[in-house]
């Protein structure tokens, strides 16, 4: 039947058949699997993003427990005393108060340490002071002595006026005598406990 049919419709068929196979090839092969590929390209590219959020929040995690420590370190530094024993502890106490008192030029006239002791679950340790001063350097004192780190907290604080034996000049007269007691919290040595 072939041979009855004219060269040219011939090539016109065989040219026909050669795009009808090529359009099914690409039909039902070509198009299909790249159609996968295209579905499996986005699946990988949703899963590399999943992995890098959760990369992320690993990095984040570990960034926020070292900021976790960093922060109960900086708390603990401001907080508490540093000293390896309460001795340490009450002599590191001692410099701070009479670092602070020579810084506004009072020297105090005595000082004792008061020991370790609990006050509603927390450890505390102090220094009694006496001084000579007068209302505007006491309050530059206790200012200081309030705003410093570690913290220092005054416990205590009697007022009287001095009884100086020169009160002929006005400063002599404007001298106020301090008791005061000071405190600062110690790390507990059960705290790790807790």
């Amino acid at each position: 039947m072939m041979e009855r049919v004219s060269p040219p419709v011939r090539k016109f068929a065989a040219i026909g058949l050669l795009v009808a196979a090529v359009f099914a090839v690409v039909n039902f092969v070509v198009e299909p699997v790249a159609r996968r590929v295209a579905h499996v390209d986005s699946e990988i590219a949703a899963k590399r993003g999943v992995l890098g959020h959760l990369g992320a929040l690993v990095r984040a995690a570990d960034e926020a427990r070292a900021a976790g420590k960093h922060s109960e370190s900086l708390l603990s530094q401001a907080v508490f005393l540093s000293g390896e024993s309460e001795t340490v502890q009450l002599s590191n106490l001692q410099s701070e108060l009479l670092g602070i008192a020579e810084q506004e030029g009072i020297r105090p006239q005595s000082s004792r340490t008061v020991g370790a002791s609990q006050r509603e679950g927390l450890d505390v340790i102090g220094l009694q002071m006496a001084l000579q001063i007068d209302m505007e350097n006491l309050q530059r004192f206790i200012h200081r002595i309030e705003a410093r780190r570690p913290v220092l907290i005054i416990d205590g604080l009697a007022i009287t006026r001095a009884h100086s034996p020169s009160a002929e000049n006005d400063a002599a007269e404007r001298l106020l005598q301090i008791d005061m007691r000071v405190l600062t919290l110690v790390p507990s040595a059960n705290r790790g406990l807790q």
